[in-house]
């Protein structure tokens, strides 16, 4: 091991640079998207120096926190030790890594997501393992960090008013902790208290106002308020601070658009697909603000790129074959629901454009196909189906 580069107080992770010789070096792949509740999982890790150690679960919860980013909850059996091992799916890609466990005495197991790891801030300087150790110990402000610990052992369990009076007191020791302000953000949020969620970013950016994560949060929960005006401003500042702040610029478009400030929404979604140009997510967001300037060809090109990097997304193909037909290509919407059917056979809203597609090309012995289908998934969509074959 060369140098810790990175690190995450929060998650308790830290990134290492190490020397590996070329030939020894087994690269896993990562999945970006989370995990879905059930699916299975391996667990990877060293505990108590027993190298490569495996153990089966499933993902039982998926949660997120400000500050600390998605992580979920794993039913696979954790040892001491076997913090930071992947967790693995069954196709071999490493889909988060593990973080912490024995929540408050309960067998709880917990990892970050792949993202999160994204989140491991740098250390400044790159340090020796035994420099950053011991200058940890030297920290004063760990005891700060203990608390936020503490707190956030009881509002994972949602138990925020207990959580509430440890990120409080983490907040006075020291002013400085981000996370702490987080942590107290998010109990409020978990006990309905908006408007002190809201003073306590207001807080925080005080003693931080160059923080962009800070000035995201405070996006998110203005916008939950109602307040967009407000919560534009608040993401509009985190991209100014982080540039490459992909998120910040995706609820910033998101926001802009709900404005009817199309021109501007679709200048934040070009900025996401900036900083990740292989992102299907962002190609599956921009459409709908072209759609809402009635750029439908440009907007079927977006959701075509969205499934050239994500062949299962039903959602894209659906909606572009609306927007197909819209343009009055039902041989294009024709084979776009198509692809929703392959991929989810019983998906109600593709079998109904299906059938109306049939039926913009004369193909009614095909729409009535779809009509019997339909018959059996969602009745007043067949329905209406029937009514358009049989007006």
């Amino acid at each position: 091991m060369e140098a810790v580069v990175g690190e995450n107080p929060a998650s308790d992770l830290i990134k290492l640079r190490v020397r590996i010789p070329k030939e020894s070096r087994h690269w896993l792949q990562t999945k970006s998207e989370m995990p879905s509740i059930a699916e299975p999982i391996v667990v990877v890790g060293s505990p108590m120096g027993l190298e490569q150690t495996v153990s089966e679960g499933i993902v039982s919860g998926i949660r997120e926190m400000p500050g600390f980013g998605k992580f979920f909850q794993i039913s696979a059996p954790i040892s001491q030790g076997s913090s930071g091992g992947p967790v693995v799916d069954y196709q071999g890609r490493v889909v988060g890594i593990v973080t912490f466990m024995m929540v408050l005495g309960q067998n709880l197991n917990f990892a970050v997501s792949a993202q999160g790891v994204e989140m491991l801030g740098p250390v400044g300087p790159a340090k020796t393992v035994s420099e950053w150790t011991y200058g940890k110990s030297l920290n004063q402000p760990g005891v700060a960090e203990t608390l936020c610990r503490k707190g956030f052992e009881f509002s994972v369990n949602g138990q925020y008013d207990r959580a509430l009076k440890f990120y409080e007191e983490a907040t006075t020791k020291d002013p400085a902790n981000t996370q702490a302000w987080h942590g107290l953000g998010h109990c409020y949020d978990g006990l309905g208290k908006p408007e002190q969620v809201i003073s306590v970013y207001e807080q925080a950016i005080r003693i931080h106002p160059e923080d962009a994560e800070l000035r995201f949060e405070l996006g998110n929960y203005l916008y939950k308020m109602g307040r967009l005006e407000e919560s534009a401003d608040a993401f509009e500042i985190a991209t100014h601070i982080d540039p490459d702040y992909a998120e910040a610029f995706s609820r910033l478009a998101v926001v802009l658009t709900e404005l009817e400030r199309y021109e501007k929404a679709v200048e934040n979604h070009m900025e996401v697909i900036r900083v990740h140009p292989e992102s299907s997510p962002a190609y599956y967001n921009l459409p709908v603000t072209l759609s809402n300037q009635n750029q439908l060809e440009k907007a079927i090109n977006a959701y075509s790129q969205a499934v050239k990097l994500d062949p299962e997304n039903i959602y894209a193909f659906h909606n572009m074959g609306v927007l197909q037909a819209r343009m009055d290509r039902p041989d294009a919407a024709i084979e776009s629901h198509k692809q929703v059917i392959r991929i989810k056979p019983d998906h109600a809203p593709s079998h109904y454009q299906l059938g109306k597609a049939f039926i913009a090309t004369g193909n009614k012995p095909d729409a009535l196909a779809q009509y019997s289908i339909l018959k059996a998934l969602d009745s007043d969509l067949a329905d209406e189906l029937f009514a358009i074959l049989y007006p």
